[in-house]
């Protein structure tokens, strides 16, 4: 009867032949064939015995001793269904009681099977395997795991080849952190170059400023003096309109005066006729008051020719004042149209100026803010470059 076992044991074992990844860079190969992060790309899988429902005991036994190396048996169902895997040292423990062979040499070793056996597809993430076998059980921890094909079996991992693919992902994760590293120290190292180009940015649009802040001093002060001599004009054509006030008085007056010497000598004119007639009744006796009187008119006669120059030219002089007081006016008026004028371009040379203080200040605030955040990125960049070399130590 168990030579009959053996043999039907023996036609039921397969020599699982997988291809092995344990050299050369993997992650690459799986990078281009577009399946990064797959279990079989990480390890290769050990080649055990397979068994049946029906192999007995003792023919596992013999099974176990011709696979000395095999950790363990799968146990298979129907077409290649994984039933479960007996471990070497439990079944070891089973048999090795005084009365095991009376109890399970004649027994189907599956009753030592575990059902709840971890099986894996050799297409899931190898993180993901790996933490499904670091979930379980302590009873199970040290178990082996089934890795499956499309459905066929290609053999199982031990807790060693857990072990080596842990090293391999935190290797893997750690070249990818140094990668991270180095491009974090990179981007810092770009952003303190910025900060300092900022830095000096804002120094140089401070000193702008301060140049900027000057020349508006400049201007409000060249604004206050234009100021101050229009103030000045002003003051000087209200004196001249109020002399030219004073003047056209007097010219009134002078005609006035004009007037009156006109009508004397109309009068003394008229006088002179009356002496002529007189002289005349006077025959020979007022023949030199005659002449007087002749003389006298015509002394009236140059003396009225003389008012009406006078009256003419006091006229003109009249005009010409009225025309000067109209231009005076519009000179003042213009004058303080443009004082309102330069007093708002004053006020805003002020607003100005306390605008560029305020610019100046805050270039000066984050000028200084610009060199902290370089140095401190120039700091962190150094820092992460310290962590860049320790991890490659470490690896080394």
């Amino acid at each position: 009867m168990i030579m009959a076992a053996e043999l039907e044991t023996m036609q039921m074992i397969e020599t699982i032949q997988t291809e092995d990844f344990s050299d050369g860079d993997h992650t690459g190969q799986a990078e281009e064939n577009g399946h990064a992060g797959k279990l079989i790309e990480y390890t290769a899988c050990r080649s055990v015995p397979v068994i049946g429902m029906e192999v007995s005991c003792l023919a596992l036994l013999d099974i176990l001793r011709e696979n000395p190396a095999a950790p363990c048996v799968v146990l298979v169902q129907n077409v290649g269904e994984v039933a479960g895997i007996i471990m070497r040292e439990a079944f070891n423990r089973h048999l090795a009681g005084r009365f095991a062979a009376e109890l399970y040499y004649d027994k189907p070793a599956a009753m030592f099977a575990d059902p709840d056996t971890l099986i894996v597809d050799a297409a899931n993430p190898a993180a993901e395997v790996l933490n499904k076998a670091l979930l379980r059980p302590d009873s199970k921890f040290y178990d082996c795991v089934a890795v499956m094909d499309g459905g066929r079996l290609v053999g199982i991992l031990t807790l060693r080849d857990l072990m080596e693919l842990s090293r391999r992902l935190q290797k893997e994760a750690d070249e990818r952190s140094g990668l991270a590293v180095m491009k974090s120290s990179s981007g810092v190292a770009r952003i303190g170059d910025s900060a300092l180009q900022m830095a000096q940015e804002a120094a140089e649009s401070a000193e702008a400023t301060l140049e900027m802040s000057g020349l508006a001093e400049t201007g409000r002060s060249r604004l206050e003096e234009v100021m101050y001599s229009y103030q000045m004009i002003a003051e000087q054509m209200k004196r001249q309109y109020e002399q030219t006030g004073v003047l056209e008085r007097h010219i009134h007056t002078i005609s006035g005066m004009a007037s009156s010497i006109r009508s004397l000598a109309d009068q003394s004119s008229l006088l002179a006729i009356n002496a002529s007639i007189e002289a005349a009744h006077a025959g020979g006796h007022g023949k030199g008051f005659q002449i007087v009187a002749e003389e006298v008119r015509k002394l009236a006669q140059q003396t009225r020719h003389f008012s009406e120059d006078i009256a003419s030219l006091l006229g003109e002089i009249g005009s010409l004042i009225g025309e000067n007081v109209a231009l005076t006016q519009s000179s003042l008026r213009e004058i303080e149209q443009g004082a309102v004028h330069i007093d708002a371009g004053s006020e805003a040379f002020s607003r100005l100026m306390a605008n560029m203080e305020n610019v100046n200040r805050r270039s000066q605030g984050l000028s200084r803010m610009a060199e902290d955040a370089a140095a401190a990125a120039l700091q962190a960049s150094e820092e992460l470059g310290a962590m860049h070399m320790h991890t490659q130590d470490e690896e080394g």
